[in-house]
């Protein structure tokens, strides 16, 4: 049996104030699940609504630039609204600064 619209739309909302709380582990765990249940259309826009949740996740609450890189990606892809695209752009730049300071050399003090 296939989940209403409704109901997949209520789930996502849930999903959104995990988010909000920063509960990562949820956001991700969830947010994987509903995913698999959604149709399997790239440009569905829940599916890419869910998939920039995923990328802000994981580039903001795990500073994870690489699996986020891939979400917005799936985004840019699939989507044709400005405003999805916009986002996902502005979460790319994002991974790309978390990827160069993380590559940065660690600056180091002289002891005192």
């Amino acid at each position: 049996m296939t989940a209403s619209p409704e109901s997949l739309q209520q789930r996502y909302e849930a999903i959104e104030g995990f988010y909000n709380g920063r509960q990562w582990d949820d956001v991700a765990s969830l947010s994987e699940a509903l995913l698999v249940e959604l149709p399997d259309d790239p440009s569905h826009p829940l599916r890419q609504r869910l998939q920039l949740l995923l990328g802000h996740t994981y580039c903001y609450g795990y500073q994870d630039a690489q699996t986020a890189t891939g979400f917005y990606s799936r985004v840019l892809a699939a989507s044709e609204e400005t405003m999805l695209r916009e986002i996902a752009e502005q979460g790319l730049k994002q991974c790309i600064n978390l990827a160069d300071i993380a590559d940065a050399p660690a600056e180091v003090t002289p002891d005192q």
